[in-house]
């Protein structure tokens, strides 16, 4: 599998064209360093960036696609845009813990594997997150008005004082949250979803 580095040739900016089956570094285990560059409207499809850390990396209107990211850093990152479709990113603080950033333009996540990660803080109004994977994604603080969430395994989430105000949680799987300390004015809910907000009230139904 080549590399980043060896396909981009020390360009910063790339536009309009496809990634292909590249990895960050000469490690074929993971890891390694891509900084400093800009990709607009580029398709990345099956690259490794698992364990990789992004440094000041821009991604604008781009579709990831099978690629890994799990346990990827995102250090003064931004994504505008971006659809990430059949992607594995396991463990990956979105937050990013020195400053990366989220841009507030709406991005989407299809049928991505997304465990263990944390959008804390961060404002991802009128994202898509469909068919994925959230079991114990952290979504505290979080400003998530207008998400979609259809499909959408929730198992293990945490909603502390997140902003759900017109989501769309119908459809989406194991979700627990606590209506005294969340925001869900409009929120849209499954039937059985609506009857999961009543066990932070210990009500038994039937």
């Amino acid at each position: 599998m080549a590399t980043f580095s060896e396909r981009l040739g020390g360009a910063s900016y790339l536009g309009g064209v496809e990634l292909a089956s590249l990895r960050v570094g000469e490690d074929p285990r993971g890891a390694g360093e891509l900084q400093d560059l800009e990709l607009e409207e580029v398709t990345l499809r099956e690259c490794d960036m698992a364990s990789a850390t992004l440094r000041r990396v821009v991604l604008r209107d781009c579709d990831v696609v099978d690629c890994d990211l799990s346990l990827a850093r995102f250090l003064d990152c931004r994504f505008v845009e971006c659809r990430f479709t059949r992607c594995r990113a396991v463990g990956v603080a979105w937050t990013g813990a020195e400053g990366s950033l989220i841009a507030r333009v709406p991005f989407s996540f299809a049928a991505c594997r997304l465990d263990l990660g944390s959008f804390q803080g961060i404002d991802v109004t009128g994202s898509v997150f469909r068919d994925c994977s959230l079991r114990e994604v952290d979504f505290t603080e979080a400003v998530l008005r207008g998400v979609d969430f259809t499909g959408s395994d929730l198992a293990g989430a945490t909603f502390h004082r997140s902003d759900l105000r017109g989501a769309d949680l119908v459809g989406a799987l194991n979700v627990t949250l606590d209506p005294r300390q969340n925001r869900l004015a409009g929120a849209r809910f499954s039937a059985a979803g609506a009857l999961s907000l009543l066990e932070a009230f210990d009500i038994v139904i039937g």
